[in-house]
């Protein structure tokens, strides 16, 4: 079973246009690459013009849609603005447990608590606390990863004279 996503963008009106994708919903795969590859307004754009996915990756022509791999119709998930986007429980039943949102040149990420029970109702499911997945707060979090080991590497050193 795929880790569903949704990857969605704020259009200029504030209406929001989604796409699901089935596979790797997760941010450490879907989530960088949003992030490290699809980080202009254009990028974004022509990702969820292939309207729904199976799988995505880091270069749009080996992004794989249904409709270029299945000839399935080109699917968009249109809603009225962002707070609907965030609130609704169910896209046609896909149940994405990861909720991606392009906004003014920056990704933003919830996750979502899904039942454990296919049977459970999903509006029972809430969407958790959005969090942005900038290149920089990735960065300073990389930074501060490092300057802990270099720290532990000094300690270390410090130890041995």
């Amino acid at each position: 079973m795929g880790t569903r996503s949704l990857i969605g963008k704020v259009n200029e009106d504030g209406t929001v246009t989604a796409v699901y994708c089935h596979w790797d919903g997760y941010i450490s795969h879907n989530g960088h690459i949003l992030r490290d590859h699809y980080d202009t307004q254009d990028k974004v754009d022509q990702l969820i013009a292939l309207g729904g996915l199976s799988t995505l990756d880091e270069e749009l022509d080996k992004v794989v849609s249904y409709h270029l791999w299945r000839d399935e119709p080109i699917v968009h998930i249109e809603l009225e603005n962002k707070q609907t986007y965030l609130e609704a429980k169910s896209y046609d039943d896909c149940c994405a447990e990861y909720l991606y949102l392009f906004e003014n040149g920056e990704w933003f990420c919830s996750r979502r608590e899904l039942g454990n029970d296919e049977d459970e109702e999903y509006s029972d499911n809430e969407v958790l606390d959005w969090y942005c997945l900038s290149k920089k707060e990735a960065l300073l979090q990389q930074k501060e990863r490092t300057l802990k080991v270099l720290a532990d590497i000094e300690q270390e050193l410090n130890k041995l004279n």
